[in-house]
This record gives C-alpha cells, sequence and structure tokens, in this order.
C-alpha cells in the first residue's frame, strides 16, 4: 500500500501511562483544547469548552477565567471526566464573535494537579464562524496576548512548523467532531485522489469507534521532509501526537501535512 493512501493502522498494545514523582510535582500542562486556540471558524453551536491536562487534577477545582464581551455565556456548571485530566464548561456561543477564556490566571490557581500544584496559565483564544459561514478575524493584539501566555507550545519556534501543526491540530479536531464534510475538505489533492471520500469516511468511523472518546493528545515532534516515496517533491511535515483514547491508554498518531498554495493540507493519517 502506499505510503499516502491514508492507511488507518492501530496496534492494540493498551498499555497504561504512569507519572514520575518528578511529574507529580511539575506545574500540570495543557495538551488538549475543545477548540483548539487560534481557530478563527468554531461552529457557533459548538456547546462546550474542552481542556485536557497530562495528568490527573484536583476536582470540583478549576479556575475558568476572563469576562466581558470576550467571555463565552456559561450554561452549567463545569466538571471532570473520570480519569479528572479533562474538564468541560458547558457555554452558548454567538456567531461572529472573538472569544477568550483563561485557564488559571495570575490570580485564580484553582486549576490544580491532585498534588495541590497550580496548572501553568493557558489561554483560548478563538472565534466563531460569522452567520453565512466564514471565518472571524482576530485581532492581532489578541493573538500577541495569547500566543505570549502560552509560549510552552513546541511549535512555536518555527513559523511554518507551528502553521504545519495548528493545521494538523484543526484537522484533528474535526475527526474528534466526525466532520466528515470538514475532515475532507482539509485533505491535500495528493491524499484526495488516493481514496474515496465514503471510504475515508468509513475507515475513520470505524477506527474511531474501537477506539472511543479522546482523552488527551500532545503534540510530540516533527520532521520536515521534502521528499516522500511516491509522491512530488516538496513540502512535508511527518507530525507525532501522543494520545489517549477512552479504550486505548496509549497510542501515537501520525500526521503528514503537505503545503500547497501556502496552505497545510493532511496528506496522510497513521496511528499505532
Amino acid at each position: 500500500m502506499r505510503l499516502l493512501a491514508l492507511l488507518i493502522a492501530v496496534l492494540c498494545a493498551g498499555l497504561v501511562s504512569t507519572s514520575s514523582a518528578a511529574e507529580k510535582e511539575a506545574e500540570p500542562k495543557v495538551v488538549f483544547t475543545l477548540p483548539e486556540s487560534y481557530n478563527d471558524e468554531v461552529d457557533p453551536t459548538l456547546d462546550r469548552i474542552v481542556v485536557t491536562f497530562d495528568r490527573p487534577m484536583a476536582d470540583r477545582s478549576w479556575s475558568w477565567t476572563g469576562g466581558g464581551e470576550t467571555y463565552p455565556q456559561i450554561t452549567g456548571q463545569p466538571s471532570y471526566d473520570t480519569e479528572k485530566k479533562t474538564c468541560t464548561l458547558p457555554v452558548k456561543l454567538e456567531p461572529g464573535k472573538v472569544y477568550w477564556i483563561g485557564v488559571n490566571s495570575p490570580s485564580h490557581t484553582n486549576f490544580k494537579s491532585a498534588e495541590g500544584v497550580p496548572a501553568k496559565r493557558h489561554v483560548i483564544l478563538f472565534a466563531t464562524k460569522s452567520a453565512d459561514g466564514k471565518p472571524t478575524h482576530i485581532p492581532e493584539s489578541l493573538l500577541d496576548q495569547a500566543e505570549s501566555i502560552n509560549d510552552s507550545n513546541p511549535a512555536g519556534k518555527n513559523p511554518r512548523e507551528k502553521a504545519a501543526v495548528d493545521a494538523a491540530n484543526h484537522w484533528l479536531g474535526l475527526v474528534d467532531r466526525r466532520d466528515n464534510d470538514g475532515m475532507w475538505n482539509n485533505l491535500s489533492p495528493i491524499a484526495a485522489s488516493m481514496i474515496t471520500k465514503e471510504s475515508f469516511t468509513s475507515q475513520v468511523a470505524r477506527v474511531r469507534d474501537m477506539l472511543g472518546e479522546l482523552k488527551q493528545r500532545e503534540f510530540a515532534k516533527a520532521e520536515h521532509k521534502t521528499s516522500l516515496p511516491g509522491v512530488p517533491d516538496g513540502n512535508y511535515y511527518l507530525l507525532e501526537f501522543k494520545t489517549s483514547f477512552e479504550k486505548k491508554k496509549e497510542a501515537v498518531e501520525t500526521i503528514i501535512m503537505h503545503e500547497s498554495d501556502g496552505t497545510w493540507k493532511v496528506c496522510g493519517y497513521f496511528m499505532r
């Protein structure tokens, strides 16, 4: 099978991750958010803000921070999942708006580990699509502020790499939400020429049904390539994400991103 044929290979290792004493003493870090930060075309029907940390957190303890026009309408009480790693905030969003939601702040630090260590501050900055489905501009001043706070992003040093990682995170979010049209529309023409939409979406649905809901996802590493077997030379990134699902504690998602006309599209998706 050709390398970029959207193969989804799942090896069910079923290993349970453990935390060292050093990890328990360190600051908890955000490894996944819904929506992803800096996304300017979030579906306004999304009814929750989600943050996942790299370790279990203190239950019934959180600091969702912010206020004013950029803070969403809260529709219920926050809650953690059974593993205490993912906290969900029920909200109501409006179309065509920019939102800023803080995870902790200098004065509010109730997001903390089970051992009581406050989490590193993080900002979920995003915008919803307009009523006619178009992206909403996020002011540069807000982007600069959020990026300065979220400077622990390992993909943040190289602008091209960061753009590829952001595009991959956006696509993975579409996979998580089972947005078949969004997944397909964000594929590289190279990938789309190798598989039908129906075959691709059915494969993704079958695998995700087997794995269950996403628990956490963390960007691990990136490798830039200008040549890959069976495809034209160009700019490619091989990106790895360490991921945990409801029915598979440890997995590695590999996404091949291809730069085409100045944008990054998904050219391959593998899992082990």
